[in-house]
């Protein structure tokens, strides 16, 4: 078998510029390599300091077999040199270290894993001509809504998240420059080549073997460790807020060898943060599928560590990453496939003791069992955001309100670069409230331009709140301070646009406190039971239009002093029912025009003292029914003009005591149906110069009796009839012009009668007159 050697190729420089006197090369799966290269140089005009941030490549061949590393020199030794050479030291990273010094603050947002992946890496590796292969991905990977990277260098960053999804990655050189590939099925990359066996075969070295026919395994040992059995975790949501406990990975996979991760009894792996760091920032609801991804993540790792290989060969073309099946181990258990997790080539005046003879080459590897999947180990820890931090509310433009359903809001972070102060400066974050229940609760959005406070649950910068705002040199408080130190409340500003306010104020000045409320337009209350309002003083209420005021119920209005109510136009008054006005003293009701009262049932007027009503101009009143005056004393009408009653039915009067009727100007009574007076006591009429014309009258008096001076009787087609009545007349003169009595049945006796007659014709028959100082003179 041919010796190995180790090649130097410098970017631009000739290959025998630089002699490889020794080599130490440090390559992990899922990390960066390291190689420390001691040169040499018979070149004495050559420049070491030249080769600093060279793009350089190692070659490690045997033959045929070539296994390339390609990178940059991240530093240079020099100092030593002797008749012959110039010696130098480099270490020689991939380009990917250049990230560790690539230090940075911002947002992705609405990107998958992948696609961040891609970003910063081709930011990072472009400028060196270096690529990135993500064809190994094959996984589901959402897209995240927001992932930051905070205070972290890039390569810690791209690390961290790699790790925390399960990302593995290893180099590939091809023309002299790496190739970042990636891959997420934990799963290897190939096989390696060596030196006398078949591809991806390696044997253990015969103890009486030739040693020098082809590339094999000197040793080869392997440990089993106890692990975690089980992991679980508990999630919170807030789209339901309640902890989703008891979720596992639920792996009951055996290996055939001794797995530490699988032996009993239980040993449990509980994680609340790490489940939760890794799905990262929501809006929607939490798929469970997620966790259950991060759990297997967890669980892989642990099974990782249970069982691991290590040895020392002399395959040159050895690399993480590669599968191989190791044969002929004497300990014939310990054969099988296994995944090579880390390599380091030692060569020359740097391979120690052990190293092949001629060529001083030798590598020690670490392997896991081939049927394990191979997931990174977190070793870069999200970064924390410790205490408060401030943001600016931003929106779109025109809009003083951003906000979604939850009352969220995006800010720009003063760190961003990215943001730009737009609508998609962040996520939309949410915003502590005093009070936050299921539709109530209080509700304060803060409005863009506003400062706000962010905090970080856990300090995870994918993770902020807002739990407050500031006021600043461009937002002032209102009032003024210091002079309005005296004053708090809140005060709002109308949207859009400004211009009015809503403020509710209490002002604390010693002896002038007030409570102030303002609504800019409407004021509503809503009171489920009892409202009680106390005031100590005086009260003022001005209503600019209408006021409108509804008591389903009853009202009780009690005034301890004065009354006094002013309305400029009208005022209707409706009471459905009944309708009570008690006055304890005096009452004066004062009408400037016409006054009007309907009333559709009975009325009652309860009088305690007189009653005196004063109509200065006419009156008029309608009984559609009956009406009934009660007077228990005197009763005195008084008319200064004509009055005129009118009765469509019957009248009647009925007085307890006398009654008087005085006409001074004379008295006409009509009755075309005729008149009936009934006196039992008698009539006396006394009239001087009496005028009495009578029309079919018919008069029947029991116990009459006339006393007339001056007195006139004319009777027009008048009938006289007296029955057994006695008639006593005394100087009783009787005129008549076409005067008949008729007689039936009656008796005239005289004595001392005179009668003196003109034209006077008297037939009888039958006819009897008694008189008794009778005198007619007709």
């Amino acid at each position: 078998m041919k010796p190995a050697k180790v090649l130097f190729h410098p970017e631009g420089d000739a290959p025998t510029v630089w002699q490889v006197e020794g080599l130490r090369l440090r390559d992990r799966l899922g990390e960066p390599y390291e190689a420390e290269v001691r040169l040499r140089s018979s070149d004495a005009g050559v420049e070491p300091s030249a080769l600093l941030g060279a793009s350089v490549e190692l070659v490690i061949e045997r033959g045929t077999l070539q296994q390339g590393v390609g990178g940059i020199v991240e530093r240079v030794l020099e100092g030593h040199k002797d008749r012959d050479f110039l010696y130098v030291t480099v270490r020689v990273v991939p380009a990917l270290m250049a990230l560790a010094h690539r230090r940075n603050s911002r947002i992705f947002q609405e990107m998958s894993i992948p696609e961040i992946l891609a970003q910063v890496l081709g930011e990072g590796l472009g400028p060196y001509g270096r690529r990135v292969d993500l064809g190994g991905i094959t996984g589901a990977h959402a897209t995240q809504e927001y992932t930051v990277q905070y205070r972290e260098p890039d390569l810690d960053f791209v690390h961290r998240l790699m790790e925390e999804h399960g990302i593995a990655y290893r180099f590939v050189t091809e023309g002299g420059k790496e190739t970042m590939e990636l891959r997420d099925d934990g799963q290897g990359f190939g096989e390696p080549s060596s030196e006398g066996n078949a591809d991806g075969v390696l044997a253990m070295r015969p103890t009486d073997g030739d040693a020098g026919l082809r590339e094999d395994v000197w040793s080869f040992e392997r440990a089993s460790q106890l692990r975690p059995t089980v992991a679980r975790t508990a999630v919170f949501d807030w789209h339901v807020p309640r902890p989703l406990h008891d979720g596992e990975d639920g792996s009951t996979s055996r290996l055939a060898s001794p797995d530490g991760s699988a032996l009993g009894p239980e040993r449990e792996d509980y994680d609340h943060a790490d489940a939760t760091t890794g799905l990262g920032y929501r809006s929607d609801p939490l798929d469970f599928s997620a966790v259950e991804r991060q759990l297997q993540l967890r669980r892989e790792l642990h099974q990782r560590d249970a069982v691991r290989g290590s040895g020392r060969s002399t395959a040159t073309q050895l690399a993480p990453g590669l599968r191989f099946e190791l044969l002929d181990h004497p300990q014939e258990e310990l054969g099988g496939e296994y995944l090579v997790v880390s390599v380091e080539h030692r060569y020359g005046t740097l391979a120690g003791p052990g190293a092949e003879a001629g060529s001083a080459y030798v590598n020690d590897f670490e392997c896991i069992p081939a049927a394990v999947s191979w997931r990174p180990e977190r070793r870069h820890p999200r970064p924390r955001i410790a205490g408060v931090q401030t943001a600016t509310v931003v929106g779109p433009p025109g809009e003083e309100i951003f906000t979604d359903e939850h009352g969220r809001i995006k800010v720009q972070l003063p760190w961003d670069r990215g943001g730009q102060f737009g609508a998609d400066a962040s996520c939309f974050m949410r915003v502590v409230q005093p009070w936050a229940g299921n539709g109530w609760g209080t509700m304060f959005i803060p409005r863009v331009g506003m400062e706000v406070t962010v905090v970080f649950v856990d300090g995870d910068p994918d993770r902020p709140i807002v739990t407050g705002c500031l006021y600043n040199g461009v937002n002032q408080p209102a009032g003024g301070l210091p002079g309005g130190r005296v004053r708090g409340g809140i005060k709002s500003s109308s949207t859009p646009g400004g211009g009015g306010f809503n403020e509710l104020r209490m002002d604390d000045s010693a002896g002038a406190e007030e409570f102030f409320l303002h609504a800019q337009k409407d004021m509503n209350q809503q009171i489920g039971n009892d409202h009680t309002t106390t005031i100590a003083n005086m009260q003022t209420n001005t209503v600019g239009a209408d006021q409108t005021q509804t008591i389903a119920g009853n009202q009780v209005e009690s005034i301890g002093a004065d009354q006094t109510l002013s309305v400029a136009a009208n005022q209707t008054v409706s009471v459905s029912a009944n309708h009570s006005l008690s006055v304890s003293a005096n009452q004066a009701v004062s009408v400037g025009g016409s006054h009007s009262t309907a009333i559709t049932g009975p009325s009652t007027l309860d009088i305690g003292g007189s009653h005196t009503a004063t109509v200065k101009g006419g009156v008029t009143q309608t009984v559609l029914g009956g009406k009934t005056t009660t007077v228990t004393g005197p009763l005195s009408h008084t008319v200064n003009g004509a009055s005129t009653l009118t009765h469509n039915g019957g009248v009647t009067e009925t007085i307890a005591g006398a009654y008087a009727l005085t006409a001074s100007a004379g008295m006409a009574l009509t009755a075309p149906a005729g008149l009936l007076i009934s006196a039992p006591a008698g009539i006396n009429i006394i009239d001087a110069a009496s005028q009495i014309e009578l029309h079919s009258i018919i008069q029947t008096t029991t116990g009459y009796s006339s006393s007339a001076t001056g007195f006139s009787l004319s009777l027009v087609g008048g009938a006289l009839s007296l029955t057994g009545v006695r008639i006593g007349v005394t100087g009783v003169n009787i005129a008549g012009t076409g005067i008949n009595f008729s007689r039936n049945a009656v008796d005239f006796k005289q004595d001392g009668v005179e009668m003196c007659n003109t034209a006077l014709k008297l037939y009888t028959s039958g006819f009897l007159l008694n008189l008794a100082s009778l005198a007619m003179f007709l």
